[in-house]
């Protein structure tokens, strides 16, 4: 049971993971959005997008801070996240569901040594909530 979860969420040693950290959060929590009750998962890279989906999902703008170029946006709709690890091509993280919950963060894109990527999310019960897969842009060399 590796970092105290199933072994369905962690399947691998402890250690052959790699742990990121969320920064800038914001947590909403009387987000609410009509006919809206599954976990939804929106990763970006693109400022033009993000400025669509925060429009689109009534937030307010200066919630987020300029994204770097190093960096990640993840808008979680209806719930939270607790932990996230990386490792090979998934990024996988637990959190909660919560209807009237909305939880923005960014992560730094230098943890991922794949381009591929495939975000899941669980609940500490070992339940998939959502999954996106996404592909960093290229890295120049």
């Amino acid at each position: 049971m590796p970092f105290g979860y199933s072994d369905k969420i962690f399947p691998y040693p402890a250690v052959q993971y790699i742990p990121i950290n969320l920064y800038e959060e914001r947590i909403i929590d009387d987000w609410s959005y009509p006919f809206n009750e599954e976990v939804k998962l929106y990763i970006s890279s693109n400022p033009a997008v993000i400025a669509k989906l925060l429009d689109k999902y009534h937030f307010h703008s200066q919630e987020i801070n300029n994204l770097a170029s190093n960096e990640l946006l993840i808008i979680l709709l209806n719930g939270s996240i607790n932990e996230i690890k990386y490792r090979g091509h998934k990024v996988t993280m637990v959190g909660t569901y919560n209807k009237n919950l909305s939880h923005i963060f960014k992560i730094k894109k230098d943890y991922f040594y794949k381009q591929k990527l495939n975000f899941v999310i669980y609940n500490a019960e070992g339940e998939e909530l959502a999954s996106k897969r996404f592909n960093l842009p290229q890295k120049p060399f």
